[in-house]
């Protein structure tokens, strides 16, 4: 195993994914597991953080990397899209296969504009489109969790521009001005949310990173500061603590600011991430070999959560039987997107790099 994979960077991704798995499970198949329910502040309701926290925190570090090698920033883009495009597709396709043969969909839903503007969001990246077709199908809407696909996308795209940023004014410079754009954009969502919640130009933006830069910036921070930063056990023990007693909520500040304490109690567990990843137990380090499900799990569930409401699983089975299952269908679904699509797929990540050079021959 390579030295870059000594780490439990693979847990934390993979705890991330199933966080956002039980959160929807509890709202949608009204569930209680471990005591958590979509009204609780408990330790599920961190995933989709974590998940933007740890893509700046790889992201830029790579980015730095693929320029110090001579290469130019649509290589980065190319990589950035061949790893989530494919599996996007996929699942685009392949849920609509299964739908027509449990009988939740017809073959002239293939008639229908509703169908195919659908299927056109999924492969623009922007999968905020639910047409009627599948009103009546779960919750209503196919896969409501992939909002964060656009997020994603749209900091991919900024990201060469704030590492510019970051090489002509510097690292604190380019910190404090990512988290101005932060509070900047607490307030234009503030606005649009009270003034324009359903406008197009709304819907865009709330779709971007900019509401979600304080994730971001922290991801960024860390991957720049966490080597000249004091790493012990005691601080991530009291980062852990301060977590969980914010996240207890005991001064009820959820209820008057929830951004405010959103970003409370993200601080001390960016910290406590960051360490575990590095210094994590060693038996995790052996994960890192298993197929990197995590972005198959977070694709996959809400379509499984959605089958499993058409059909009535869940009306069969008590909560921890039904969680169980839950995960057992979407891991394996997430393993046949992985190790069929989106593995193969990395394989074209140098294909720009590959291409043949054309040499003129001496005369």
């Amino acid at each position: 195993m390579n030295v870059k994979h000594f780490n439990c960077f693979f847990v934390i991704r993979l705890f991330a994914a199933l966080c956002v798995l039980v959160g929807h499970a509890t709202r949608d198949l009204n569930i209680s597991v471990l005591g958590y329910t979509p009204e609780s502040k408990a330790l599920f309701h961190t995933g989709i953080s974590i998940f933007f926290f740890l893509s700046a925190f790889f992201l830029f570090t790579s980015y730095e990397r693929s320029k110090l090698k001579g290469n130019n920033v649509t290589d980065f883009y190319w990589s950035r899209i061949i790893r989530i495009a494919p599996a996007i597709y996929t699942y685009a396709i392949a849920s609509t296969i299964l739908l027509i043969v449990l009988g939740a969909l017809s073959l002239t839903v293939f008639t229908t504009k509703e169908y195919w503007t659908w299927l056109l969001s999924n492969f623009v990246l922007y999968p905020q489109y639910f047409p009627d077709i599948f009103h009546h199908i779960g919750t209503g809407r196919l896969n409501d969790s992939l909002w964060t696909i656009p997020v994603q996308i749209s900091f991919y795209l900024v990201l060469p521009a704030i590492y510019w940023f970051y090489k002509r004014f510097g690292f604190q410079k380019m910190i404090l001005c990512s988290f101005a754009a932060t509070a900047f954009s607490v307030l234009v969502s503030f606005i649009i949310l009270k003034f324009a919640p359903g406008s197009v130009f709304g819907n865009l933006y709330l779709h971007s990173f900019l509401p979600q830069m304080f994730y971001f910036t922290l991801g960024i921070f860390w991957a720049k500061a966490w080597s000249k930063s004091p790493q012990h056990l005691v601080l991530f023990l009291s980062s852990v603590i301060l977590f969980l007693l914010i996240k207890a909520d005991p001064m009820h500040l959820s209820s008057i600011n929830s951004t405010l304490w959103n970003f409370l109690w993200f601080v001390p567990l960016s910290y406590a991430i960051v360490w575990f990843g590095y210094n994590g137990p060693k038996i995790f380090w052996q994960l890192n070999r298993l197929d990197d499900i995590s972005m198959g799990i977070f694709i996959w569930h809400m379509v499984i959560i959605n089958i499993f409401l058409y059909t009535g699983i869940n009306s069969t089975l008590s909560d921890y039987p039904l969680i169980i299952a839950l995960i057992a269908v979407t891991a394996a679904s997430a393993f046949l997107s992985y190790r069929i699509v989106e593995k193969p797929a990395l394989k074209l990540r140098n294909i720009k790099k590959n291409k043949p050079v054309k040499t003129r021959i001496a005369s």
